[in-house]
């Protein structure tokens, strides 16, 4: 019988299979990233490419693709190549990529799956793959404000092709379809008809275009003689630079063609050409006007007021901590200010940066959820008082705002016990009753409430008046977009 023969060990080595879901999770981020590139006109379109490239050792790379909408649905696509020649990377590229900073990318891709799931829109399928190209989405990375959706709202874009029933399914269930908009991108017109434009990012002779085209169905011979009168004698005015003009001084803006045609379209009287020209020059250069919402300025204070609310040191030391948190714009703000909430139960302040937070962030689905019951146990806190007014009038409760001011129109009315008022609670005040008499129809009121608020600075909210401001002016213009100005 022939002797087995027994084979020799050796040192061999077997070849090791790919393991992809081990190298995404374990090596990826320790490559170091190389170039990042996004569209050049990301931000009009509200939609991009990104491409985030990592470099091996041995001068290869891989690259991960990302196809975000930021107006909805985030993280629509992606996908990733590994350890390939820099050419292979470079296919991917189109004339329109350029190169930018990791940090906005970061805070593109990031931002936008957090405002998708907002809505109820997850990442594509493969996101948890490609998230691994991504840094962890730490407070190292350095924040920066973008705008996901417009102005909070969801937009869905569309074409002839692709209506993406899917997404307005999803939007239609977890926010309503008076929550959202619809672009459809092949149509002849774009964001001027689907949206409300900010009046300050217009060219001046686009202005001029948008009100004629707000008073095309007043467009009686008088209308454009005041249009011809008014640029006959600012036309010089119209290069100035808005951002850089002089102390006590405003440019000729359609702000005051505005309220201007505003203020003739509430007139009893027909405004001749002469009286249009003094009626301009009345609301150019005269003081602002007395409000019956005013209140005494010795009321109102610049300097921190204690109100008994912050009970420990513990407190107020993360109190301040959290507003200069919300000053520099952190990101993932939610989960320092929740931890205070955990801590300090009790405490209304903190729940109050909660939902102004949730409102910055457009989440109405998270403060649907709780504000009636935070309310119910801090009806006594301003601020809470506020967030959940502006809560009611989104959903257009209105009899209810009525219940919870008690009918008062004024900040020391309601709080008559008080003495003194902090600018930024006057501020959120008259915010709000802007905002509440805008929604019922009450356009005077808003317009006093808005005159009233223009008595006083406020550094650092230059951004908030501004916002106030252009509600106000948008209030107006559709006014007059209903009225006949015979």
């Amino acid at each position: 019988m022939a002797k087995s023969r027994k084979r020799k060990k050796g040192n061999y080595k077997v070849a090791q299979k790919f393991n992809e879901n081990s190298f995404l999770k374990n090596q990826l981020r320790k490559l170091p990233i190389d170039n990042c590139y996004i569209i050049s006109n990301w931000k009009e379109s509200g939609q991009t490419t990104i491409i985030i490239t990592r470099k091996h050792i041995n001068d290869n790379y891989s690259a991960a693709i990302f196809y975000v909408d930021l107006l909805c649905a985030g993280v629509k696509e992606t996908f990733f190549v590994t350890n390939k020649h820099k050419d292979e990377i470079e296919d991917f590229l189109e004339d329109d990529d350029v190169t930018c900073s990791y940090a906005l990318v970061h805070n593109i891709i990031w931002g936008a799956v957090e405002f998708a799931d907002e809505i109820g829109i997850k990442p594509h399928k493969d996101f948890i793959k490609t998230q691994y190209f991504l840094e962890e989405d730490t407070e190292e990375i350095e924040f920066m404000d973008i705008e996901f959706g417009k102005l909070g709202s969801p937009i869905v874009v569309i074409d002839n092709e692709n209506k993406n029933y899917d997404v307005i399914k999803i939007l239609d269930k977890t926010i309503g379809k008076e929550n959202y908009k619809i672009l459809n991108i092949d149509e002849e017109f774009g964001f001027l008809d689907e949206l409300p434009l900010e009046y300050e990012e217009l060219g001046f002779d686009s202005k001029k275009e948008m009100m004629d085209e707000l008073l095309s169905n007043n467009s009686e011979k008088e209308i454009d003689e005041y249009f011809e009168v008014f640029f006959e004698m600012f036309e010089e005015e119209k290069n100035i630079d808005i951002k850089n003009i002089p102390e006590n001084y405003e440019p000729i803006t359609i702000v005051r063609i505005i309220e201007t045609i505003y203020f003739i379209a509430i007139s009893p009287k027909k405004v001749d050409e002469q009286g249009f020209q003094e009626l301009f020059a009345q609301l150019f250069f005269d003081d602002i006007p007395d409000s019956p919402f005013d209140i005494p300025d010795e009321k109102i204070t610049y300097e921190p007021i204690d109100l008994g609310i912050n009970k420990t040191e513990e407190e107020e030391e993360a109190h301040l901590q959290l507003l200069n948190k919300m000053n520099s714009k952190r990101r993932r703000l939610d989960k320092s200010i929740l931890k205070q909430i955990s801590l300090f139960p009790d405490n209304p302040v903190f729940k109050a940066m909660y939902y102004k937070w949730l409102y910055e962030k457009g989440k109405m689905v998270k403060i649907k959820k709780s504000i009636d019951d935070d309310y119910k146990k801090h009806p006594d806190y301003l601020f809470m008082k506020l967030y959940y007014g502006e809560f009611l009038i989104d959903e257009k409760r209105f009899d209810k705002i009525y219940e919870i001011f008690e009918n008062k129109t004024r900040l020391d009315e309601l709080y008559p016990e008080r003495v003194l008022f902090h600018i930024t609670e006057y501020v959120g005040f008259c915010q709000f009753h802007i905002d509440f008499n805008i929604a019922i129809g009450k356009i005077e009121t808003a317009v006093q409430y808005y005159d009233s608020l223009t008595k006083y600075h406020v550094d650092g909210n230059e951004e908030l008046m501004a916002y106030i401001a252009n509600k106000v002016l948008k209030a107006k213009s559709e006014f007059l977009s209903s009225v006949n100005l015979k």
